[in-house]
């Protein structure tokens, strides 16, 4: 029913066709899902390769096997394509592992230990005093590599099983170290009604 380069898709088995319906749809949602959780994160530049990709895979592949949708078969393919296409996308990214964390970890008070042991492995924790139902607790606070959450949350379950914690997406992280004051005035004045603020 259409050609793509040298390749005939009306001369193409019906049970191959539905592979490749199946596949196409494979590649293109995973893409689709990793472009639309790359936008969230505010990555512009992988956000638009992955757009570029998944819309290339559309004209060259989705648009012909489109044409072919005949037969419950190729319905089920194409619907089973996207659900695996979505789970591939979440997996991968799962994997790649892109952005920041923040961690919020509630301990009983006197819990020195995990912090110590937290900031030997190399994470930047901030603690405060607060009371829970049970009395006095630790909040503390990291923020962290998404590829380095796995080992965070180990230390804290080996250290504190009865550890609560609670891990949320970052878009943006700054440091207030002096080199990057620079960096951290330019983001200031990109926020909603900067240029309207009263100076000091």
């Amino acid at each position: 029913m259409g050609e793509l380069g040298l390749l005939d898709v009306a001369g193409i088995p019906p049970l191959l066709l539905s592979g490749m319906i199946f596949c196409a749809r494979i590649a293109d949602v995973s893409i689709g899902t990793l472009r639309i959780i790359v936008v969230g994160r505010g990555m512009r530049t992988y956000a638009a390769l992955l757009g570029f990709m998944e819309v290339l895979i559309w004209l060259l592949a989705i648009s012909v096997v489109m044409q072919n949708l005949h037969g419950w078969l190729n319905y089920f393919m194409y619907s089973a394509g996207f659900a695996a296409g979505t789970f591939v996308g979440m997996t991968i990214e799962r994997r790649i592992a892109w952005g920041t964390s923040l961690v919020r970890i509630v301990v009983p008070s006197g819990s020195d230990h995990l912090v110590r042991q937290l900031e030997a492995d190399g994470f930047r924790v901030t603690q405060i005093d607060a009371k829970g139902d049970r009395g006095p607790v630790l909040i503390l606070f990291s923020v962290v590599k998404r590829r380095l959450l796995r080992s965070l949350l180990q230390t804290v379950r080996g250290l504190e099983p009865s550890a609560v914690f609670s891990v949320e997406d970052v878009r943006a992280a700054g440091d207030a170290s002096p080199e990057l004051g620079l960096w951290t005035r330019g983001q200031a004045r990109l926020q909603p009604f900067f240029w309207f603020r009263k100076s000091k």
